[in-house]
């Protein structure tokens, strides 16, 4: 099958596309928001809907889990195509033009519109990092962590007019470990779901794939705002530390209030799991301690 991969510049959508290219499908080009292309590689200024791009090669560690989609691209000589607008119909065209049998997503930004959603015979499958329907929405890996949720993984599903709503082709359960860093997290979801992907596609070019309607009531997360980087004293120190590490790549300042004032905080060092202390907050030179409803947190 002709596959299309689309996503943005890291590990979430750069794992599952090298996954692709590793069992040798035939994945026919990337497709890039163009705002995630660097300018020089743009002609015109980026006033086009629809663009193909010429990039050039350069030196390539594959193992390297910095690796992005542009790299990707360039060592594999993968057709690269950055669109600005994916209601025009241009980009709609081209993309038609470009005759996929299936259409393959991952930890991309855009919602895609109908006109493109019907041009693959064989649909289109989106990677997301949870076990749908739970944790819809664009940014599943904050709310897995600030949730206190360790028993995820990844679904990948057919994609309709919403997001992350479509027929389930399969999941992958996961547990992540206390103190997991973002980096961390994505690389192992990056890499299940990139695993995932390779049985779902092989599975639909097998014919023997299935699909499951998800269940209703479940709503999307709204994106974070920096009011929900608050640490909740009711929660455990555990859970606390285990959210300031996993989302600590939001590069936010979390907070904790104690007598209508905010505290501010940028890391978690570490946590005292059988400590009581008689206030809230101590401070210790450059470090602070939180007590939480269960343990001591330590933090700067």
């Amino acid at each position: 099958m002709r596959i299309l991969f689309f996503g943005m510049l890291g590990t979430l959508s750069s794992l599952p596309l090298l996954a692709l290219l590793k069992a040798k499908m035939d994945v026919i080009g990337l497709v890039l928001p163009m705002d995630r292309v660097p300018p020089y590689l743009l002609k015109e200024n980026g006033r086009k809907s629809f663009q193909a791009i010429d990039i050039p090669q350069t030196p390539l560690n594959l193992l390297s889990p910095q690796i992005t989609t542009l790299e990707i691209a360039a060592k594999y000589q993968l057709p690269l195509y950055a669109v600005s607008d994916f209601y025009a119909q241009e980009t709609v065209q081209s993309l038609n033009n470009l005759a996929p049998d299936l259409i393959c997503v991952s930890c991309f930004s855009k919602l895609l519109p109908s006109q493109i959603l019907e041009i693959p015979a064989k649909g289109c499958l989106n990677v997301h990092p949870s076990l749908l329907p739970q944790l819809r929405g664009s940014a599943p890996l904050f709310w897995t962590f600030q949730k206190g949720i360790q028993q995820t993984g990844v679904t990948v599903h057919q994609m309709d007019a919403r997001f992350d709503t479509g027929d389930v082709m399969g999941q992958r359960p996961f547990t992540f470990n206390d103190g997991l860093l973002t980096t961390e997290a994505e690389l192992q979801l990056g890499t299940l779901g990139g695993d995932l992907l390779v049985d779902v596609v092989t599975q639909i070019a097998n014919g023997t794939s299935t699909m499951t309607p998800q269940p209703e009531g479940y709503q999307a997360d709204p994106w974070p705002t920096d009011a929900d980087f608050v640490l909740d004293l009711n929660w455990s120190a555990q859970r606390a530390f285990n959210f300031m590490r996993g989302t600590m790549g939001w590069k936010r300042p979390y907070f904790i209030n104690i007598d209508d004032r905010k505290h501010y905080f940028q890391m978690a060092l570490g946590i005292e799991a059988q400590q009581r202390q008689n206030r809230p907050l101590v401070q210790e030179g450059d470090r602070f301690k939180v007590q939480f409803s269960d343990g001591v947190l330590v933090c700067k």
